[in-house]
């Protein structure tokens, strides 16, 4: 932290990084800015750290289902509420012959 610290002085930028505690796995984001003070003169800096445990848990899980659909040989379709095929994955394009590119963006029949 300390070089982070001597890099945000002398370039004047921020730096920013994701921190996990060994621990308990916990996951934040680290911010390091310049301190101005009133009379625009460089007093320090800022450190915080906000806590991103739970959007890191999510997007891990979000990538996981999205590689069981990915690699699925059975047809997985999307579809809004308005009945337009939103998604269609690779097993999708096997058991029914087209492409997502020919059919997301249009109604489904099913």
């Amino acid at each position: 932290m300390i070089r982070d610290v001597k890099k945000v002085l002398d370039s004047l930028s921020r730096i920013e990084h994701e921190v996990t505690v060994a621990h308990d796995g916990s996951t934040f984001l680290m911010r390091i800015l310049p301190y101005r003070t009133v009379d625009n003169v460089i007093a320090g800096v800022v450190i915080t750290f906000t806590d991103i445990s739970e959007r890191k848990r999510q997007e891990e899980e979000r990538g996981t289902l999205a590689a069981i659909v990915d690699s699925s040989q059975d047809a997985i379709i999307g579809h809004s509420l308005e009945g337009m095929i939103t998604s269609w994955n690779a097993g999708a394009e096997q058991i029914f012959g087209y492409t997502a590119k020919e059919v997301v963006g249009k109604r489904s029949p099913f």
